[in-house]
C-alpha cells in the first residue's frame, strides 16, 4: 500500500501541493507485501526529477486524445491524489478487501477504455492491492499517461506489463471497459475466464427548480468536465415546468464553460449538431457552449396522479458530445418513474438534492457538483472490484 501513497503523493506534487513524508503501512497488510513481489525499484525518483518528464507525458497524452486538455488531466490528477491519501487508502482496504484476505498467484488483464485521464487506475489500484501480477492494456489514446506512471512512479515493474493486444496473453481473470459495442466482443472474446465487463452507461440529473447558484454552477461541472465524454458526466437533465433556464445558463457563462469550445473535436460536435437541429427543427435551447435538446414530454402532459411511463419509446436518449437530452416533468414523480423504466443498468449515477425513492443499491446518488469526485468505494456499474477479485481468488 505504501507504493500506492507515493503515487498519490506525487500526483499532488505534479498539482500543485507541497510534499509530505509518507509513514510506514505496515499496519494495514496485503497481499502486495506478502512476499510475492520482487524487490522494488530504487526510491521514487524525485519530483525535481520527474518535473520536464510530466508535462511532456501530458503534451503526448493531449496529441493522442483530441478531448483530452491539461487542464483536465490536471483535475484528474489532482483528484486521484486525494483518493490515495493514506488515511483514504486505509479505510477503503479494512472495509472492502478485508484485513485478513489473502489471494492466491493470479494475472488479471484490465482493458482500458482511454475516454478520460486516468480512466481505469481503479482497476489497476484494486488488482496490484491484491498481489495479483496485471497485465495491461492501456487505450491507444492515453498510453502516455500510462508509460509515465510505469517508468517512472510504480516501483514493481515485474509485477506489471503493459501490452498494446492480449492476444496470445494468458491470464486467469479480465477487467475491461469499453463502447456496447465492444461489449459484445469482450463477451466472446473473455467468455473462458471469470470477468468484470463494462459497457456504455449514461447519467442523468433531476432538478427541483430551487437549486442554489453555487449547485447550478457544480450541475455545469457535472455536466461538461471531461467534455463530457465519461459515464458519470451527466447527459440527461429532468427539469420542472417552471424551471428558470436563465439562471443555469448565466452559470455557464459565469463558470467560463464556453472555454470547451477552444478545444477543436468539441466545437466541431457543437456546431455540427445545432446545425443538425437548426436543419431539422429539432426543439433545443442553446447554451452558448452545449444544446439541450427537448424531448417530448410524451404523456407527461396527463395529470401526475393519472401518469404512467410509456415502456422506454418516450425515454429521453442521451444526446452526443455537446448535448444533453431534457426533459420537463410537472410531477417529480415522474422523472423518477422514466428513470426506472430505464432500468437501473442505464444509468451510472443520478445527480440530485431530492431525495430519490427508488432502491439506492441500483441507482446510485450523487450530490450535485460531485458527479466527477467519486471515492474510492464508488465502483463503476455498483460492482465491487474487491469483490470480483475475492470471489476469484481470495485463499
Amino acid at each position: 500500500m505504501a507504493a500506492w501513497v507515493r503515487v498519490g503523493q506525487r500526483f499532488r506534487e505534479f498539482a500543485g501541493a507541497a510534499p509530505e513524508p509518507v509513514s510506514a503501512l505496515s499496519a494495514v497488510p496485503s497481499a502486495a507485501s506478502d512476499g510475492r513481489n520482487p524487490a522494488p525499484k530504487p526510491a521514487s525518483e524525485p519530483a525535481s526529477a520527474l518535473a520536464p518528464l510530466w508535462p511532456a507525458a501530458c503534451h503526448a497524452a493531449t496529441t493522442c486524445q483530441p478531448f483530452f486538455t491539461k487542464e483536465d488531466i490536471f483535475y484528474a490528477t489532482s483528484a486521484w491524489g486525494e483518493s490515495l491519501r493514506e488515511e483514504n487508502l486505509r479505510t477503503w482496504y479494512e472495509a472492502d478487501f478485508g484485513l485478513d484476505t489473502r489471494f492466491g498467484e493470479a494475472t488479471v488483464a484490465v482493458v482500458m477504455a482511454g475516454n478520460l485521464p486516468w480512466v481505469g487506475l481503479h482497476d489497476v489500484l484494486s488488482v496490484l492491492l491484491s498481489g495479483c501480477n496485471l497485465l495491461l492494456k492501456p487505450s491507444a489514446k492515453d498510453r502516455p499517461l500510462w508509460d509515465f506512471w510505469y517508468q517512472h512512479l510504480w516501483p514493481y515493474p515485474d509485477q506489471v506489463r503493459l501490452v498494446d493486444d492480449l492476444k496470445g496473453e494468458v491470464f486467469d481473470a479480465v477487467i475491461a471497459t469499453g463502447s456496447d459495442n465492444t461489449r459484445r466482443y469482450f463477451d466472446y472474446h473473455f467468455r473462458s475466464v471469470p470477468s468484470l465487463l463494462r459497457s456504455h452507461r449514461n447519467s442523468c440529473a433531476v432538478l427541483k427548480g430551487d437549486e442554489s447558484e453555487a449547485q447550478l454552477l457544480g450541475l455545469c461541472h457535472d455536466m461538461l468536465r471531461y467534455f463530457g465524454m465519461g459515464c458519470r458526466n451527466v447527459s440527461v437533465l429532468w427539469v420542472p415546468s417552471h424551471f428558470k433556464w436563465e439562471r443555469l445558463l448565466a452559470a455557464l457563462q459565469s463558470g467560463g464553460w464556453h472555454k470547451c469550445l477552444n478545444n477543436e473535436a468539441y466545437a466541431h460536435n457543437y456546431h455540427y449538431r445545432k446545425a443538425l437541429f437548426d436543419m431539422q427543427h429539432i426543439p433545443h435551447r442553446d447554451g452558448g457552449c452545449v444544446l439541450f435538446e427537448q424531448v417530448a414530454e410524451g404523456q407527461a402532459a396527463l395529470k401526475p396522479a393519472a401518469w404512467e411511463p410509456t415502456q422506454k419509446a418516450q425515454h429521453p436518449r442521451a444526446s452526443g458530445v455537446a448535448t444533453v437530452a431534457v426533459q420537463t416533468y410537472h410531477h417529480i414523480d415522474q422523472a423518477w418513474a422514466e428513470i426506472a423504466a430505464a432500468g437501473a443498468a442505464a444509468w451510472q449515477c443520478v445527480v440530485t438534492e431530492a431525495e430519490i425513492p427508488l432502491s439506492p443499491a441500483d441507482f446510485r446518488r450523487v450530490p450535485i457538483g460531485r458527479a466527477q469526485r467519486p471515492t474510492l468505494r464508488d465502483y463503476a456499474d455498483g460492482v465491487s472490484i474487491p469483490g470480483f477479485l475475492k470471489e476469484n481468488f481470495a485463499i
